[in-house]
């Protein structure tokens, strides 16, 4: 997603949009994104916070796409202002560590397949989706870490709401 404030500066912003759920498909983000997009015309940017809750509060279900608008918003801002988005949040690193989310797949092959390829990029923090059958999911966490001992893998599991209290305990 791209905004471009009135002198023409322009800051970026992306939404990760989910085949799982289907208010957060691409298509769907797309429409929410060209809405905020027309929403904040013409509106002043000198502030950019009233414009970020706004935004969260109109779309709150469509977090991923309030998300990218924040970060287009607040880089194009920072831009303006003679700054970078990082150091405005207080400077730049050498090095930052990211994780690498692998879908709760039940195939064994595509699971090695981006374990492997996300292990050869450089990742060692490795988000795995559970909640499915149980131990489907303890497979799948050993096959990533089979795939990518060499790396020294650390994990996530993400649960999201496919956990209850007990299954996630």
């Amino acid at each position: 997603f791209t905004l471009t404030l009135r002198d023409g500066t322009r800051g970026y912003g992306e939404a990760s949009a989910s085949l799982a759920l289907a208010h957060l498909r691409p298509a769907r983000l797309a429409r929410v994104l060209a809405g905020l997009g027309r929403w904040v015309r013409g509106k002043d940017a000198a502030a950019p916070r009233p414009l970020v809750e706004a935004a969260w509060k109109r779309h709150s279900q469509e977090g991923p796409a309030a998300a990218a608008f924040e970060c287009a918003l607040l880089d194009a801002w920072t831009r303006a202002q003679g700054l970078s988005l990082a150091s405005w949040f207080g400077g730049m690193r050498r090095e930052i560590r990211s994780d690498i989310t692998l879908s709760a797949w039940t195939d064994d092959r595509l699971t090695t397949e981006a374990a492997a390829e996300a292990a050869a990029e450089g990742f060692r923090i490795f988000k795995v989706k559970v909640g499915g059958d149980f131990a489907d999911d303890i497979a799948r966490r050993r096959l990533v870490w089979k795939t990518a001992r060499r790396v020294r893998p650390s994990f996530i599991l993400d649960g999201n709401q496919g956990l209850s209290t007990a299954s996630a305990l």
